[in-house]
Parts: C-alpha cells; structure tokens; sequence
C-alpha cells in the first residue's frame, strides 16, 4: 500500500515538553512538519510535585517556559517553521477544582487567541495526554484524536483516581482513539470502533551501528533509558555477580534506590545522554538489555527503547512483555537472571549466531517512524471522511 504523510492541516497537539525527551508523538508529528501547521501546546504535568531538589527543580524549569509566552523552538534536525510550541500558564494542583478551572481558561485562551492571530480553521486536536480532557471540544476542531501511549493512571507517583477519571472523559469526547499496544487497544475503545495499534517506530539510521564481532575478552552489556521502578534490578545483580569478567553499563536518570547494584565492581552508572548523542555512547556495546518486571503495570508497556536497541544490530535480551514477545524471532526473550546470564554467555561464546542482516531488514521495512507516521495518517483521513 503506497500511503502518504497527512498534509495541509492544522494541527493542534497536546503533549509532554517539547524537544526534551523525544517521545512516540513528538516521532511522528515531527514527520508532519514540512507538510502541516503544527501548534505544540506544553501542559503541565501529571503528577503532583514534592517538595524535592528535583521537582523544584524541574517546576522551575516549567515556570521559565511559561513565561516565554509564545517560543519559536524548533526541532534541531527539521528546520521548518511549521510549527510553534506554546506554553500557557497552569499549576500542578489539578485535584482542586478552582486551580483545574483556572488552568483550562488559560489554556483555552492562548491556544483560541494563537488560531486566531495565524488565521487557522479546520484544525485536528491530537493528544497523548489525558489532561486534554479539559480542553478537547473547546477549540472547535473538526477532529480530535488520543494516542494513548501507556497505562499512565498506574504510573508511580501519579494520582490514579484522577488521571483515571482525566482519561475516561477524555474517551468520551475524542473521535479516534490510536494505542501503542494490544492491551491498551482492548481498553481503550469508542462505541462500535476498534481501536488500531500502532506500534513505537525509531530512527533507523539515528541508531544503526556497524556490524562487528563481540569483544570476547571484554564483553560489555548496555541498558540505556530511564531506570526506575520497572527496571528489574534482580535480574542485572544476578548476571553482573555471575559473569564477573563482563562490564555492565547503565546509562540515564536513576529514579529508583540502586543500593544492591552500585557496590558491584563491573556495574558502571553513567550519565543521561541526550538523544541526539545516544550512537556515540553505545557504539561499543556489544549486547543491549532490557530488563523489566513483570507485573501489571509493565505489561501495559512498549518500551520506546526496544527498537532503538534492535536498530543497533547488536544482541538483545529482554523479559517477555506481551509486545516484547511479537518481536521474539528477532531477540532474546528471558524472564529472570539464570536466563539473561546464559543468553548472555551463550552470544559471547559464540553458540548462538546472531543474525544481523534479518534484524536489519525487518526493523528498516516494517519499524521506522515513517511507517508508523503514514499509518497515523491513513487512520486520522479514514476518520475525518467517516464525519
């Protein structure tokens, strides 16, 4: 099927900051950008700050991007301008009513007074966060659209009963629900409508490495992401103790008390790496894992990360989550320490002869952020000519 890029729109996009974290929207609606009028709308988050070194932080950090009012941030490598990122005022106190009122007023005005100013009608809503709820239907959008990305009432340190609540009045009120993962799909539905899935892409040649053999003599296995409650920190503990010859690299944001694992000698924490520098810091890994746990939580997951790692060509060892497990013939699918160490040894020795070429192909033919972006497309034109 030869499908094409949405083009000509007007696009509305409720999401996480923008050019922060390089998330699964931010991917596609940054394919969109040559063809399409983008407004970006930064809100603020889910989840209610504590009284910490980092949420000061980072509270800080989203009060100086409110105050530059209208920014002309554009991402590094898409050189259009075709899209402005906003930022309207709000506190982080949605659980008050009067603090939830005021925050939709000021949002609502910036987003009504920039269409105006930019002469813009006809425009599509699309949001991955549930807090849109407040503002879908309000912007007289011909089509509004969530792309639901993760299970994020069961998200640690979020407010389950009200990012619950935020999300089912959101269903209520968008006309097309598109899901990362099956799971999701079967929950997540509109009357008489299946929910499509679109998997996570990646940047294919962002992260693609040159094909080389495992240093035997100094194997280096690589986690690289966010490191949190998700991460199975058993499973590292047992393989670093068990193959004391190997060097075990964690790279990101700890978010998680890593005591049991920062004693070991071959357990080396590094540093987040922005996205844009990520090959350079993994180009000498020769296997990657992704060690998560299994529970409810994770397996609502599809780990962004997963065909970033299979991009490199390099070994893959993860646990069998269910979207993990479709892409089984691909990678190295194990549920605890014993079976990621012999995985791990078994790649190293050579028993297993991994096969590069048909990782490659089945990644640049089926997994790219502009497949997933067409696919994207195919469904919100599919909707608007069903109105």
């Amino acid at each position: 099927m030869n499908e094409k890029l949405i083009e000509n729109l007007s696009i509305v996009v409720f999401g996480e900051d923008y050019n922060r974290h390089p998330h699964a929207l931010e991917h596609i609606i940054n394919l969109f950008i040559p063809r399409n009028k983008i407004l970006w709308v930064e809100t603020m988050g889910l989840r209610t700050p504590k009284f910490n070194a980092k949420d000061i932080k980072r509270s800080f950090q989203k009060l100086y991007g409110m105050l530059q009012g209208i920014s002309g941030k554009k991402k590094e490598l898409s050189l259009h301008d075709n899209i402005t990122v906003i930022a309207p005022f709000m506190l982080p106190f949605n659980r008050i009513n009067i603090i939830r009122y005021l925050n939709k007023c000021s949002v609502v005005f910036k987003v009504k007074r920039y269409l105006k100013s930019s002469n813009t009608s006809g425009h599509i809503v699309i949001t991955s966060v549930p807090n849109a709820c407040d503002y879908v239907g309000e912007l007289n959008e011909v089509l509004s659209v969530y792309f639901c990305v993760d299970e994020l009432s069961l998200w640690p340190g979020f407010d389950y009963e009200l990012v619950r609540d935020m999300e089912n009045l959101l269903l209520e009120k968008v006309n097309l629900i598109i899901a990362t993962a099956d799971i999701l799909a079967a929950k997540k539905k509109l009357e008489n409508m299946v929910t499509p899935v679109i998997t996570h892409g990646v940047t294919f040649g962002h992260f693609n490495l040159p094909r080389r053999p495992i240093n035997s003599q100094c194997t280096k296995i690589c986690y690289f992401g966010t490191f949190d409650e998700r991460s199975d920190q058993e499973i590292i503990k047992y393989a670093a103790e068990n193959l004391p010859g190997f060097k075990f690299f964690i790279i990101g944001t700890i978010e998680v008390d890593v005591s049991q694992l920062i004693h070991l000698e071959n357990v080396f924490f590094l540093p987040k790496v922005a996205y844009v520098d990520l090959p350079e810091a993994i180009k000498d890994m020769d296997i990657f894992i992704l060690p998560y746990k299994l529970n409810e939580f994770t397996k609502n997951i599809n780990p962004l990360k997963l065909k970033e790692c299979m991009s490199t060509g390099r070994p893959v060892i993860c646990t069998p989550l269910p979207e993990i497990v479709k892409l089984g013939k691909y990678l190295y699918l194990a549920a605890n320490g014993k079976e990621f160490t012999d995985f791990i040894q078994k790649i190293n020795n050579g028993v297993i002869n991994h096969e590069y070429d048909k990782v490659i192909q089945y990644i640049k033919q089926n997994e790219t952020w502009e497949i997933k972006a067409k696919q994207f497309s195919r469904y919100i034109l599919n909707r608007l000519l069903d109105k």
